[in-house]
């Protein structure tokens, strides 16, 4: 029994194991400073929403669909690590090759939002109102497709007018203020999905070079550690994703 325990110790201890743990710190803590980056950003983004005319936008469509597409490539990761362990390497080559598609495709996605987004009058810059034509720039109908709020209380509009939920009017200077202020909730849209998909495309160069090695026959159930990893990150992006989403689509 002694004996035993002394080969299983030792065994805990192994350049493998060793490696393998340090590679899984490494990326452990890689998510964790992105856990900050995204977290100060949002409270960044509660603070503002907070004392700012604030547009409350529809998500683009496409970033429905890349939602979909994300989870689905989270299921198609996990497949591969599973295959690995089983030493089939034709399926692990397979699933591996089906996330990196979808990683793309999920991409593309985020590209075609941004275009929706910009169809629809949503810069990463750019005003709520046009100060020399009193209108919106951002395109659609009000109450419809957006709306606005003020310090968190959404506004009524009537024929070109704004008042408060118990029917008092903006004054001239909020008016005046408003004509001044920047879209300031789209910026944040770009920056939370453009920070996600660069994250995204880091992992997506990796996934290609564990791919590539995948069909050199790499990784056997003893030796994936590099799937391992990818799968990790993978799910990470996933879920963040999924959180960004949600806070978006009710937050904003």
């Amino acid at each position: 029994m002694n004996t035993e325990a002394t080969v299983a110790e030792d065994d805990r201890y192994s350049p493998e194991k060793l490696k393998a743990r340090g590679a899984k710190g490494m990326l452990y803590i890689g998510i964790a400073s992105i856990v900050m980056l995204f977290s100060a950003f949002c409270s960044a983004f509660i603070v503002s929403k907070g004392g700012n005319f604030w547009v409350n936008l529809i998500l683009p469509q496409a970033f429905w669909i890349s939602t979909a597409i994300i989870l689905l490539s989270s299921l198609t990761v996990n497949m591969a690590l599973n295959y690995v362990k089983r030493n089939n390497q034709k399926m692990t080559s397979l699933f591996l090759s089906l996330t990196l598609v979808l990683g793309i495709l999920f991409s593309i996605y985020q590209w075609l939002g941004w275009g929706q987004l910009i169809e629809r009058g949503n810069y990463f810059v750019g005003n709520i109102m046009d100060p020399d034509e009193s209108g919106f720039f951002v395109k659609g109908e009000y109450g419809k497709d957006f709306t606005l709020t003020f310090d968190n209380k959404e506004l009524d509009y009537k024929e070109g007018r704004f008042f408060y939920p118990d029917g008092k009017e903006l004054s001239a200077v909020q008016y005046e203020n408003l004509k001044r202020q920047r879209n300031t909730a789209s910026s944040y849209i770009y920056i939370f999905t453009a920070l996600h998909l660069l994250h995204l495309i880091g992992g997506l160069i990796y996934l290609i070079f564990v791919t590539l090695a995948s069909y050199r026959g790499k990784y056997t159930a003893e030796n994936h550690l590099r799937i391992s990893l990818i799968a990790i990150y993978w799910h990470f992006l996933d879920l963040l994703w999924i959180l960004l989403f949600v806070f978006l689509q009710f937050i904003h």
